[in-house]
């Protein structure tokens, strides 16, 4: 017994080792049994973390291409708005701004809308955040160029729909673009993982240690795949951010010249002002445009010009202080700001020194260009504006208003000079500003009339013409002086339609006259009309010329143009060739006031010109002065050497009709004879008075007179 069971161990012996050996065992088994729940769990675990790793990706790709189509509908309504907001800066048509207002409303819902759908899409990454920072920053930037637009300041075109702005959009693009491969390309990555996980998982038995190695290489595989896709996310991210930073910058300052515009000049004048109030300093601005710029830019190009700007700017901003504000807000216009002044001659000398600084002009490109500019100064505290109390709380824009004024009136004091605001001037601008603003209106309201004034034979006080004569009936101001409203209408360009207006006017009703005149065996009336320079140099009034005599009927000799010295001085812009122009076809030509010009003898000998209307200043003084007398005698004796007529202009009394029909006078034109009136009026004096057969000089008085 003792042999069988231990080989010559002792049944005593074998007991103890059986139970050791079954103890163990049950340790083994339990463990080999441990092992394999731990396997089965780790199976399954794995099974069920492939399977939503599948689940994962292909929800991940769907999410992608949504997102991305998200984010590229986001940018194209940016980009749609931009377009919108530069087809109304260049061309001013509505339907632009419509086409703006419309794309840069859908953006916040599609902002929206992008994340809502990125809510559960690689949540490391920022993309929709950057797209909305963006779209943020455009937004911002189009409202306020709009907004500059409707207020007529063409800055913000240069500055925010420019070729820069433009570029930059588009590198926000790629840069887009790029993030949206790196993104696909890990979907395509978290694909192919999930699969190896897959089969990786269906391999398990009995390869536990294998398999877990295999997972962890696959993990580390993606670690350091997110790695490097982190890394091009930040430098992506860094790149938006310096694109953003390069679009916030144009936004508010030159492209040329690094300047700020006119955008960020009015926030830093808001500054100055609340701390002008504060500390109780004075604040000056200066307002700088170069005299004769376009000639720069058209005889020596843009590049020059271009260059002639970058070089001013830098020769200013070396004048100037740290604290002080040097912007460009136009094509050749700057603005300096200077603070904490405690005198208006502080500001004096500042303007000073910018004109010290410019003395002797630039040197471009080998060539020496000479440089002037007129400037503007406007001296304030926070609410005083040149000394005065202003009327209402100061502002950017009031005080580069002012400036803007003060910089006019150096203009048109010859340029190349310095002028303070003056605030009665100031008014005295904004009336005419306010009178041509009605003045439109009176055009389009039918305000404005035509006086009619006859023009006399002086032997015999027989009509001859009328001259047509504009007046202005204001509904509240009441009738408005020629001599006020006319310089407005030139001034404003106004004075082409309304001459237009005059001439048509005059012409039909000379027609009429003359039809009734024929039906009396009357001879035709003349019409006389007053034509500026601005109307005679538009290219549009050779034209309106004919086609006014085609339409009126009227035959082109009964037709007088009066035009003044001034115009014939501006030949040098072709009003020769166009008064020879004029002459061609058969309207006849009269000089206007003459002897208050230059009276140039060579203007009668170059010019087709019938007729020379003598000023009224000379008639006022006949039976006084004998200088007055003198010379329309010499000019009565040189038009009758030369062919042409003479009128003599304000004859009020029967001895001055004496007097300049004595001189040899062939016309006359004043009050005697009629006052500037209504066509009604003049229909006894036109057509049914015949003509009085006695020479003036005979004591023959006038109708007009005798009424």
């Amino acid at each position: 017994m003792r042999q069988a069971l231990g080989g010559g161990i002792s049944e005593e012996d074998a007991r103890p080792r059986s139970r050791a050996w079954l103890a163990t065992g049950g340790w083994y088994l339990a463990a080999a049994a441990g092992l394999g729940i731990v396997v089965l769990l780790f199976q399954e675990m794995l099974l069920s973390r492939a399977v939503n790793q599948m689940l994962r990706s292909e929800n991940m790709a769907a999410q992608a291409g949504a997102v991305q189509v998200e984010s590229d509908r986001v940018l194209d309504l940016l980009v749609e708005a931009e377009s919108g907001q530069r087809g109304y800066l260049l061309t001013g048509r509505r339907e632009f701004l419509t086409s703006y207002e419309a794309a840069a409303a859908q953006v916040p819902a599609a902002l929206q809308h992008l994340s809502e759908l990125d809510a559960g899409y690689v949540h490391q990454h920022d993309h929709v955040r950057q797209l909305e920072e963006l779209a943020a920053a455009k937004r911002q930037e189009l409202a306020a160029a709009v907004e500059l637009s409707r207020a007529g300041d063409d800055a913000a075109m240069a500055t925010t729909v420019g070729g820069p702005g433009r570029q930059l959009m588009a590198e926000l693009r790629a840069v887009d673009a790029a993030l949206t491969e790196e993104l696909d390309a890990e979907v395509a990555i978290q694909g192919e993982a999930s699969a190896r996980a897959l089969d990786r998982a269906q391999w398990v038995s009995g390869t536990g240690t294998v398999l877990i190695l295999g997972l962890l290489i696959t993990m580390l595989g993606l670690v350091r795949h997110r790695g490097r896709l982190e890394a091009r996310r930040a430098q992506d991210a860094r790149e938006r951010s310096r694109l953003m930073d390069q679009l916030a910058h144009l936004a508010t300052h030159d492209a040329l010249t690094g300047l700020p515009n006119r955008r960020l000049l009015r926030d830093r004048i808001d500054q100055a002002l609340a701390r002008s109030a504060q500390d109780r300093t004075l604040i000056a601005v200066f307002f700088i445009d170069l005299d004769h710029f376009k000639h720069v830019n058209d005889s020596r190009g843009h590049a020059v010009g271009d260059e002639v700007l970058a070089q001013l700017a830098r020769r200013l901003r070396a004048q100037l202080r740290g604290t002080d504000t040097l912007a460009r807000v136009g094509g050749d216009e700057f603005v300096v700001v200077c603070e904490g002044l405690t005198s208006a001659a502080q500001a004096d000398e500042i303007a000073a020194g910018l004109a010290d600084r410019l003395t002797g002009g630039l040197e471009v490109a080998g060539q020496r260009v000479p440089v002037s500019f007129s400037l503007g100064l406007v001296v304030a505290a926070h609410d005083r504006i040149c000394g005065e109390a202003a009327p209402r709380a100061l502002t950017a824009e009031t005080l580069l208003n002012a400036a803007d004024a003060a910089m006019y009136a150096a203009k048109d004091a010859g340029r190349a000079q310095r002028r303070h605001y003056d605030p009665a001037e100031a008014r005295r601008r904004t009336e005419r500003e306010g009178l041509a603003a009605d003045l439109g209106i009176a055009l389009a309201e039918g305000q404005l009339w035509v006086a009619y004034q006859p023009l006399v034979r002086l032997v015999g006080n027989e009509p001859v013409g009328v001259e047509a004569l504009l007046r202005w009936d204001h509904p509240t101001r009441g009738p408005v002086s020629p001599a006020t409203f006319i310089p407005v209408a030139e001034e404003s360009g106004l004075i082409v339609p309304i001459g237009a207006f005059v001439l048509r006017q005059a012409c039909a009703q000379v027609v009429a006259w003359n039809a009734l005149r024929q039906h009396h065996g009357r001879p035709p009336l003349h019409a006389s009309v007053n034509v500026s320079a601005r109307q005679l140099l538009a290219p549009e009034f050779l034209d309106l010329l004919e086609r006014t005599i085609r339409d009126s009927g009227l035959p082109a000799e009964l037709l007088t143009l009066e035009i003044t010295e001034s115009v014939l001085l501006d030949s040098v812009n072709g009003a020769a060739d166009r008064i020879e122009q004029i002459a061609a076809t058969g309207v006849r030509l009269a000089l206007d006031d003459f002897g208050t010009g230059y009276s140039s003898l060579s203007y009668l000998r170059r010019f087709p010109v019938e007729t020379i209307k003598v000023d009224r200043s000379f008639t006022a003084g006949l039976g006084h002065s004998d200088a007055d007398e003198a010379i329309i005698s010499a000019v009565v004796s040189l038009a009758d050497r030369l062919g042409r007529r003479v009128l003599v202009e304000g004859i009020e009394t029967p001895d001055q009709a004496r007097h300049v029909a004595r001189l040899g006078a062939h016309l006359g034109q004043g009050d005697l004879y009629g006052r500037p009136t209504v066509a009604d009026q003049l229909h006894g004096m036109l057509l049914i008075a015949p003509p009085d057969p006695r020479p003036v000089l005979d004591g023959a008085v006038p109708a007009a007179s005798r009424a």
